[in-house]
Order: structure tokens, then C-alpha cells, then sequence
């Protein structure tokens, strides 16, 4: 979105020179960013028997419990949610209790039953963001030159976005965020000299 703020020179009336030179000429623009979280994928761990036995099988699934009774198998609310930097490495946010490993024969590997993406309708995070900026030009009475200044904001909400989430049944840290993925707010000021 980009607008010119309707002061100054645009105002009811003209505005007087006062609010021409002090108002007018601002343009404010954002940028709005909403995105839901990709499907997870779970598999095995690097141990798993199935890779061991059979190298050939690729990657490794895991198989979903039978004796597990719940309808989800997100843990402990919004991914990250009420941690801190400390605690969110022993949180799991995935309940490991959902999954089990695929069985094994004396002969060879059976293929684990879970869906390749999103078991148990399982997403990673998504995000929100929201930048915005505020410019005003002046003409510097040279040809054709002028001064632009420019103040920005990146990421106004501070909203945190997590990432990292660890999807290797079998880990010590399944279902565990390890990251930040997004920046924190951020400010920048510009001044520009374009002739």
C-alpha cells in the first residue's frame, strides 16, 4: 500500500504555507505479510533399524500409534509460546506418545504407515509482519535534483517467529523449537540526493 497523506497542499482549502511546507509532500506505504505454517514431515531417526538394515529404503517413516487416543498431536499450546530461550530447548510441542517405530522382521524392514506430511494435521508455524515507512521529497531548486528522506520500521509488532522445529522421531529433542527465523523491529532513516 502506498498513500499520499492528505495534508498541505492537498488539504480542504489549500492549507496556508505553513501547512503546505510543513505537512505536505508525505507519502506512507506498508507491507503486510500473513502466511500459515508448512506440513511437517516426521520420519526416523539416522538409528532407525530400517535405514540401518536397508540403506536403500531412503528416508525412514515412522508408524502412527494405535494405542494413542488423542485427535492432536500438538503439545503445550502455539509453537514457542510463554518460552524462553532456556526452556524452549527441553519443550517438545509435539507429543511423541502419537508415533511409534516403524516394526521390524528378521528379514527385513517394514515401511512405516504416516503420511508423508502433516500427520495428525501437524503444521509448523506461521507468521505475521508488518512494515512501514514514511517519505517526504524536497526539491532542491537545481535542475532537477531533490532530497528525499525516508523513515522505516521492520517488523512494527515485534512478532516472534519460530522455526527450527526438530521432526526426527526418535531425537531427544523431537517436537523442540531451536529458533528464531525472523527479525526483531528495526528501524532505519534515510536521507537520499537523487539528481
Amino acid at each position: 500500500m502506498v498513500y499520499d497523506l492528505p495534508f498541505g497542499k492537498g488539504m480542504l482549502g489549500g492549507g496556508n504555507i505553513y501547512s503546505r511546507s510543513i505537512l505536505g509532500g508525505f507519502k506512507f506505504s506498508s507491507i503486510v505479510q500473513m502466511y500459515s505454517g508448512s506440513p511437517l514431515a516426521i520420519t526416523e531417526s539416522s538409528s532407525a533399524t530400517c535405514t540401518a538394515t536397508n540403506p536403500a529404503a531412503g528416508t525412514c517413516m515412522p508408524s502412527y500409534n494405535p494405542a494413542f487416543t488423542g485427535s492432536s498431536a500438538k503439545l503445550n499450546g502455539d509453537w514457542g509460546h510463554g518460552g524462553t530461550a532456556q526452556s524452549l530447548k527441553t519443550t517438545s510441542f509435539i507429543n511423541s506418545a502419537a508415533f511409534m517405530h516403524a516394526p521390524t522382521t528378521a528379514a527385513a524392514p517394514l515401511f512405516g504407515n504416516l503420511a508423508r506430511t502433516a500427520p495428525y494435521n501437524l503444521y509448523g508455524p506461521g507468521n505475521y509482519n508488518l512494515d512501514i515507512s514514511l517519505r517526504r521529497t524536497f526539491q532542491l531548486g537545481i535542475e532537477n535534483a531533490h532530497l528525499m528522506l525516508q523513515a522505516d520500521l521492520y517488523n512494527v509488532t515485534n512478532h516472534t517467529q519460530f522455526g527450527g522445529i526438530t521432526t526426527t522421531f526418535g531425537s531427544t529433542t523431537f517436537g523442540t523449537v531451536s529458533s528464531q527465523v525472523n527479525n526483531s523491529r528495526d528501524a532505519q532513516l534515510t536521507a537520499k540526493i537523487e539528481f
